[in-house]
Formats: structure tokens, C-alpha cells, sequence
């Protein structure tokens, strides 16, 4: 019978991940997770700022354009909406989105599913760092494991980025409509003064005399 680690909640068809936490427990766990992440990323700038003896901002909040977050192995991927940010073990790399070449993902029954990262930077070394994790320092192929559970996620990551620009889709022309002005005949002209006339708003003088201008007479 599966019990959560973190809840405690149990049950006959109880479905809890590889780690042992359910599936509400599992995303409050991520949530966690990014608020470290991005308190992190704020304490990183200022040691930065304070290095290069600047003043510190607060121009910059990561969360803002945090679009996903995925668990792999001991690690953890954040999407943002221009680079992913991965850190496992004590490292952590930023990628470009436009360095990002492909991200594919391969389903085993049997132990980690896993995910494939390959970059433009060439790859100097790789590094084994267990639970099914290993990276190319330095750029090149990434290869992560991943749970049945964040299979999901990973998916909408691939999407993502399949479909990501650098630069948004410029909006389709919108067709110029063209104004055609319609001119009127002298004989149209004239049958409107012959009704101005009729109704006794112009005399038979004026009638007369603009009839004549129509006609160039």
C-alpha cells in the first residue's frame, strides 16, 4: 500500500512517484523549489552587484517569465521564456533558448524515462552525477532522467520550444482599401437643379444659367 512521505496519505490505489510523495505533495514540493530558486537567483545578483561595487536593484524578477518547472533526477529544470535553467548537483547552467538545437525525450517502462538537450557550444567532458542525471559541461548533449509523473511537463517544455521565435510574428498586412470617387454627370447635375426647380427652392433664371454651365454653352 503506497504512502505519501510527505503527507502521510495512503490508500489500495494511492499512486505516489519514484521519490515517494503524491502528486500534491510532489507539486508543492516544486513550488518550494522555485521560490528558493528565484530568492537564490536575487542573492547571486547582489554578491554580484556588491563584487563590481554597484548598487543592488531589484530590476530584474526571474519569476516573471518562469513558464515550467521539471524535476530530473537529483535536479531541476527551469523553463523561463528565452532559456532553461538547470541545476543539478552543485551546478547550475543558463541556455539561451536560440542555443538549444533540440530537446527530445525517450519513454523506458523500466526505470528513468529520459531527456536529451543538445546545444550549439561544443561539449568538453562529461560528468556522471547519478539518479540517472549526466551533463556535457561546458555545452554540447545534456541527458537527464525523468519520472513517469513529469513526463507532462517535459512534453510541454518540447513544445515550447519547438515552437519558439526570438522575434515575435510580425502581424499579416492588413489589405488597403481604396476609395474610388464616383463623379457625377452633367446630365445627373442637371436633374438635380431641374429638382431644386420643381420644388421651388431656384428660379428658372438660375436653372437656366447652371444648365448652361453644365453644358458648357
Amino acid at each position: 500500500m503506497a504512502r505519501c512521505r510527505k503527507c502521510g496519505k495512503s490508500g489500495l490505489f494511492f499512486k505516489v512517484n519514484s521519490e515517494g510523495y503524491c502528486e500534491y505533495c510532489a507539486q508543492q514540493l516544486r513550488d518550494e523549489e522555485i521560490v528558493r530558486h528565484n530568492q537564490e537567483h536575487k542573492r547571486q545578483m547582489a554578491m554580484a552587484a556588491a563584487a563590481a561595487g554597484a548598487k543592488t536593484v531589484e530590476a530584474e524578477k526571474p519569476s516573471d517569465d518562469l513558464l515550467y518547472t521539471l524535476a530530473i533526477g537529483s535536479g531541476t529544470i527551469w523553463l523561463h521564456k528565452n532559456y532553461l535553467d538547470v541545476k543539478f548537483d552543485r551546478r547550475r547552467e543558463s541556455i539561451p533558448l536560440q542555443n538549444v538545437l533540440s530537446f527530445t525525450i525517450e519513454e523506458h517502462s523500466v526505470g528513468f524515462n529520459k531527456i536529451f538537450i543538445a546545444t550549439a557550444q561544443a561539449a568538453t567532458a562529461n560528468i556522471n552525477f547519478g539518479h540517472g542525471v549526466s551533463s556535457a559541461v561546458g555545452g554540447g548533449n545534456h541527458s537527464y532522467g525523468c519520472t513517469k509523473t513529469e513526463l507532462p511537463t517535459a512534453y510541454k517544455i518540447r513544445n515550447y520550444i519547438s515552437n519558439w521565435s526570438a522575434a515575435p510574428a510580425a502581424p499579416a498586412p492588413q489589405p488597403v482599401q481604396q476609395v474610388v470617387e464616383q463623379k457625377t454627370s452633367p446630365a445627373d447635375e442637371i436633374r438635380k437643379y431641374k429638382g431644386l426647380l420643381d420644388d421651388g427652392i431656384i428660379s428658372q433664371e438660375e436653372f437656366e444659367a447652371k444648365k448652361k454651365q453644365l453644358l458648357g454653352l
